[in-house]
């Protein structure tokens, strides 16, 4: 049976994106972990989306809503990364008008 992880790895891999480790420590000492955001250029839809992978912890919920609520770091990973996609002939869009898949209407 895959790993959680596993599954993160290998799940959207149809799709280019660009993935930064970050490493998140409380002042209180109780968050320790390693995060990886991962932001998905998706073509197709004219959309880019950020998933992220957090180990297990005690806080796991607390890191997830925080991380939602705050894409900002997640986004900066395709800053500098320019991609044209299309076909010979036809005008070629850029990673650059793709649209973020807001989570407001998520969370408010």
């Amino acid at each position: 049976m895959a790993t959680l992880k596993e599954y993160f790895d290998k799940d959207f891999s149809y799709i280019l994106s660009t993935h930064q480790s970050q490493k998140l420590n409380s002042t209180d000492g109780k968050i320790d972990i390693e995060v990886i955001a991962r932001v998905h250029l998706d073509f197709n839809s004219n959309t880019k989306f950020i998933s992220f992978f957090v180990p297990d912890s005690d806080r796991t919920f607390d890191i997830c809503i925080s991380l939602i609520k705050n894409p900002q770091w997640a986004l900066k990973v395709s800053n500098g990364v320019l991609v044209k996609s299309g076909f010979v002939g036809e005008y070629l869009s850029s990673s650059s008008e793709l649209k973020f898949s807001s989570v407001k209407s998520i969370l408010n």
